[in-house]
């Protein structure tokens, strides 16, 4: 699966099976594709599974990622994982924000904090 990600052959929605099979095993490579997407490259029924496995993997450089692409995904089950990753990456977050824009804020500050470069801001 790694050659056939590395291949790169066919648009973003081919390419995610073989980077979500690998990411499925904690493979970095399958990780790193998923979360370099400008957007989600499958749809929310598929694309909810793969959110919670950055942080099963414990995959920290999707926190970009999950800040600027998936606490505001369309796909509220999206959301809720991305929000999951982020309390496990960042122990000790508060369980319950205002609105979306106080939650990523607090997330792009917490993120900042530790050296991890985000783009904070808004679309």
């Amino acid at each position: 699966m790694r050659r056939v990600l590395a291949q790169g052959k066919g648009d973003e929605s081919d390419l995610y099976w073989p980077a979500n099979f690998l990411a499925k095993e904690c493979d970095a490579e399958g990780l790193a594709w998923l979360s370099s997407r400008v957007g989600r490259p499958q749809n929310c029924l598929r694309f909810q599974e793969t959110v919670p496995l950055f942080g099963k993997c414990n995959y920290r450089q999707a926190v970009p990622y999950l800040i600027k692409n998936s606490i505001h995904d369309a796909c509220l089950n999206i959301d809720d994982a991305a929000v999951r990753d982020l309390q496990h990456f960042f122990p000790h977050s508060p369980r319950g924000f205002d609105t979306m824009e106080e939650m990523q804020s607090y997330f792009c500050t917490r993120a900042k904090r530790e050296n991890i470069k985000v783009d904070c801001t808004a679309e």
